[in-house]
């Protein structure tokens, strides 16, 4: 059977958003092991009353396996790796504790990853608002917030992406690669370099310096450098329409959680700068994602008309440190044709 090929692994961190967290990995659990699915839960274990009350309430779940990553400041990375290293199926799917399970969506991506010759599929994911994630404990489907999301229901979704943590491939290619760089702390661009090595040994992705290009993106169509190479291999899924739910949550840029991704990102700069140079890669032209989104749809015969939500300018995350009274002053300035370039919403 598909569901008996792959595991499910979900790393977890209750040092933060403690109460959450435990809530919403119970509820995960419950909802892989209902359907018939496999998982393991790798826990940064601290020998408190909460950790060991999710650890054996994890436990006691039909199907769920659960490891413990035990030490100080523990990297995520570190995390997935011990869930990687108990692994037996001939494929791995990795997920977020924040994901909503759909059993639809996990076999379509399962089947998508074992029917091609790369072993590997990735999934875009709409991230919910407060108002979204409600909806979704209300009983809307998976399908019916896609549906909402076509229909620029930002007061539901914020934005699309394409996380890498959210992504099926088989089991031996994560093990050859040495899965995960420990030498990231906490939270933040091990999955960037985790992708671009995976991708790169599976030769879905070539050496270029637009590794080097560190620009988030505002609208997914136009994103650039490593976000874009990593995504360009997924265009298919993008059309597909099968996405994954990310409910919300608070964030809180002062946690160190947040605090770390600026100082992982220059170890990820300075590491593949340095095997750049090794390799003697020079500056090479590629196509951008937009035009490979856009040859993709042409080809395939699909109606651009239909995806307008992609090009949305303004995702609702855009407006997310803003308050009420920036909001309505940006819009007063711009219904009078005063909008000035250094008041729109920086990216996050």
């Amino acid at each position: 059977m598909l569901i008996n090929t792959v595991t499910l692994i979900i790393p977890i961190d209750i040092s933060r958003r403690s109460k959450e967290i435990f809530k919403r990995a119970l509820s995960l659990a419950s909802d892989i092991s209902r359907d018939g699915f496999s998982a393991i839960f790798s826990i940064n274990f601290k020998d408190d009353d909460i950790n060991n009350e999710l650890f054996s309430s994890l436990s006691l779940i039909k199907n769920i396996t659960v490891v413990k990553t035990e030490g100080d400041n523990v990297p995520l990375a570190k995390i997935r790796n011990t869930a990687i290293n108990q692994t037996a199926t001939e494929y791995i799917l990795f997920l977020d504790v924040d994901t909503v399970f759909d059993a639809d969506t996990v076999r379509y991506i399962v089947y998508e990853a074992i029917n091609k010759k790369s072993c590997f599929a990735m999934l875009p994911c709409l991230y919910l608002t407060k108002k979204g994630s409600d909806f979704v404990k209300d009983n809307h489907s998976t399908k019916q917030m896609v549906d909402y999301f076509f229909n620029f229901r930002r007061d539901l979704i914020m934005h699309i992406a394409f996380p890498t943590s959210l992504i099926c491939v088989d089991t031996y290619s994560v093990k050859e690669i040495g899965g995960f760089d420990e030498n990231f702390y906490g939270h933040g661009y091990e999955d960037f370099d985790f992708m671009i090595r995976l991708l790169s040994y599976k030769g879905l992705m070539s050496m270029q310096e637009s590794i080097l290009i560190d620009n988030p993106y505002i609208t997914l169509v136009f994103m650039e450098g490593f976000r874009a190479d990593i995504a360009k291999t997924s265009i298919k899924e993008l059309v597909s329409k099968k996405y994954i739910l990310h409910l919300h949550h608070d964030k809180n840029i002062n946690d160190i959680y947040y605090i770390n991704r600026s100082r992982n990102a220059k170890y990820f700069h300075d590491k593949w700068r340095s095997i750049l140079d090794k390799e003697n890669i020079k500056h090479q032209s590629s196509k951008t994602f937009l035009h490979c989104f856009l040859d993709f749809c042409s080809g395939n015969n699909i109606k651009i008309y239909d995806y307008q939500v992609l090009f949305d300018p303004i995702p609702r995350h855009m407006w997310r440190n803003f308050t009420l009274f920036d909001h309505i002053k940006s819009n007063i300035k711009k219904f009078k044709g005063l909008l000035r370039h250094d008041k729109i919403p920086k990216k996050i």
